[in-house]
């Protein structure tokens, strides 16, 4: 109840709905794309667990350097302009059957995809706990992530839905659009956010 009740709390969580959505739903078919493209299972687990872990863990070092030079609210803002422009090159890939032609290009798509989602998760998980108050901050902490994961699934169990109507090259393009939506409302909320702590 006490964490509901501050302020920095709620726009925390607005944030989450705000840039997730976005992300959850391109997440969530890059499985069904690569099984789609004639990738085997043995290449997807490669590309999944082993090169897109070992770029992932990569990423969250670097982004643990960054953000002893950046604040993580502005690191996870350009996370989000870069996911927005490479959700656009991979939209336009399928359209102009680039993956098609390149059967490694869906894989390169992957991987850069994966790097910027775990340089956004580690900025925001920083935010997490730059916002959690210091009584409490376990549970705080809790309730932020708990919430993330469930905007998460939300997201991506409509993703199939939304894949199969448009198409690949077209969903993507979509969540490229709704990324840019989204990113100048996570500014906002930012904004407002600092405008609250100021003044408390």
């Amino acid at each position: 109840i006490r964490a509901f009740k501050r302020p920095e709390m709620l726009w925390a969580l607005a944030l989450i709905v705000c840039y997730r959505v976005v992300e959850a739903p391109a997440m969530a078919m890059l499985n069904p794309m690569l099984i789609d493209q004639k990738w085997s299972l043995s290449e997807i687990g490669i590309l999944m667990s082993v090169v897109g872990a070992g770029v992932g863990l990569l990423a969250a070092v670097s982004a643990a350097f960054l953000l002893k030079k950046l604040a993580a609210t502005q690191l996870l803002i350009w996370a989000g302009w870069a996911r927005t422009l490479v959700y656009a090159l991979l939209g336009s890939a399928v359209l102009l059957s680039w993956l098609d032609q390149w059967h490694l290009l869906l894989g390169v798509f992957v991987v850069v995809i994966l790097a910027i989602r775990y340089i956004a998760m580690t900025a925001l998980y920083a935010h997490f706990m730059q916002t959690c108050s210091k009584d409490q901050a376990g549970t705080d902490f809790t309730i932020l992530v708990c919430f993330e994961l469930l905007v998460y699934f939300i997201g991506g169990a409509l993703s199939g839905f939304l894949a199969k109507s448009l198409g690949y090259g077209n969903f993507y393009l979509i969540l490229a659009v709704s990324s840019v939506l989204s990113v100048l409302l996570s500014q906002v909320l930012i904004h407002k956010a600092k405008q609250t702590q100021q003044l408390t």
